[in-house]
């Protein structure tokens, strides 16, 4: 578990991992805390309460999508669906070192601090990169929103439970399920190679 912790595998070269520094010490006897200061964060605690977290802004889920702190926070689907897919597939590994195995798993998404003084972040139902869709891209409802989903450790498909989690924040910032589905569509080729 350690190993995973200080090191975590990657889905593919250059992807938008899960990481944080190189070293995940004991902390109190309560937990192994890899961190880099102000940027990111892993945490695995002794009651198995497993926790990751990243920068909501430009530096991580914002990454590539034009803005900076003058303008709202726009949220890149591609980086929300593969760190998504990351983060359950990395809690299976955990959890498959686990001794005994918890019966279930729940998995959330914490979104935080997501307005600026400039608005609300944003959230587009196209793939990045393209041109068009229909109308413009839909604003949060609120600065934070937490979501989450309970999975069996027998049936614990962690494809399947990265896309009811990134469908529960489409459906937080007014999406239809069928409205985000394309957008996500890019992220299929990564769940086939990696399953």
């Amino acid at each position: 578990m350690v190993r995973l912790i200080e090191n975590p595998p990657q889905l593919r070269p250059n992807g938008f991992e899960i990481w944080a520094d190189k070293t995940a010490p004991i902390i109190h006897g309560r937990l192994r805390r890899n961190m880099l200061a102000g940027h990111r964060l892993l945490e695995l605690w002794k009651d198995g309460l497993f926790i990751f977290i990243a920068p909501g802004d430009e530096d991580f889920l914002g990454w590539a999508v034009s803005g900076g702190p003058d303008k709202p926070i726009r949220i890149s689907n591609f980086v929300l669906a593969e760190a998504t897919l990351m983060f359950c597939w990395l809690v299976q590994q955990i959890f498959e070192e686990a001794n005994p195995k918890p019966s279930t798993i729940r998995l959330s998404i914490g979104i935080d601090n997501m307005t600026r003084d400039v608005g609300p972040a944003s959230l587009r139902n196209i793939p990045e990169g393209k041109i068009g869709g229909l109308g413009g891209p839909k604003l949060a409802p609120g600065p934070e929103r937490e979501v989450s989903e309970l999975a069996a450790w027998d049936d614990y498909d962690p494809a399947h439970l990265a896309y009811l989690l990134v469908e529960h924040i489409f459906h937080w910032f007014g999406y239809e399920s069928q409205d985000f589905r394309s957008s996500i569509k890019q992220d299929q080729n990564l769940v086939c190679q990696r399953n």
